[in-house]
């Protein structure tokens, strides 16, 4: 039997894949931690001063991202698993997700009268 490893960057997906999944499950305990927090306020945007520190931390930026895209790829060959086999995928439960909203009925549609 051989093993076949597959190219980083589909490693890298399932990492990137599987740490959404991680956040998601979070997300709704942090938006009630975070609703009623928030006002309605008026911001003034300095666009030069933002582009400036923008093109002063690219370099830094894209050494950080070299750095992530290495720790997805780690973690989708373990939840991938070195040989393509699925190991953490196959034992997660689904999150438990409640929508804050209830959605709306589907409205039902009548095909009109015929004409004579």
């Amino acid at each position: 039997m051989s093993t076949k490893k597959y190219p980083a960057p589909l490693y890298a997906a399932a990492g990137a894949g599987d740490y959404a999944y991680q956040q998601l499950r979070k997300l709704p305990a942090r938006i009630n931690e975070l609703r009623g927090k928030v006002d309605a306020r008026e911001f003034d945007v300095d666009f030069d001063k933002l582009r400036r520190n923008a093109r002063r931390n690219a370099a830094t930026a894209l050494k950080e991202a070299r750095t992530v895209y290495a720790t997805l790829i780690a973690r989708g060959e373990r939840v991938v698993g070195r040989d393509g086999t699925a190991t953490e995928l196959a034992v997660r439960e689904p999150a438990e997700v409640t929508p804050a909203v209830a959605p709306a009925k589907p409205v039902k549609r009548t095909r009109p009268a015929a004409s004579k």
